[in-house]
Parts: C-alpha cells; structure tokens; sequence
C-alpha cells in the first residue's frame, strides 16, 4: 500500500550562515523508502537534500576533528 505524505510549504535560501560552535548535525530518516522513488514512504524532493547533505557531512567531521 503505497502512501502519500503532504510536506507543507517551506522558503529555501541560497546561502545560509551557522556557527559550527553551536550547531549540530541531523540527518533523519534518509532510507530508500522515504528518498527513492518508488518507496512507500516516498517525501517528495527528498533526493535534492542529498548533495547538501553530502557536502555539510565531511565539514561536519573535520569540525569535530579540531574542537
């Protein structure tokens, strides 16, 4: 039974600004289902998250590796 989940309007901004020192990071719920198409859980533009996602991961860790 496949599921169709609503996402509500949201503003995205081409750069954003944040301080390592007091951000974390959280990737949620990043399984096949909710991401690739055809899942049952399918969030629309799911997918388009990853390349960020991607990219904040390694500055993340290099973060984490000085402090």
């Amino acid at each position: 039974m496949a599921a169709i989940v609503t996402v509500p309007e949201y503003e995205i901004h081409e750069r954003v600004t944040i301080d390592p020192a007091r951000s974390a990071l959280v990737v949620v719920d990043m399984q096949n289902d909710f991401v690739s198409e055809g899942g049952r859980l399918v969030v629309p533009d799911a997918a388009a998250t990853l390349p960020a996602i991607g990219v904040l991961i390694p500055i993340y860790l290099a973060y984490r590796e000085l402090h």
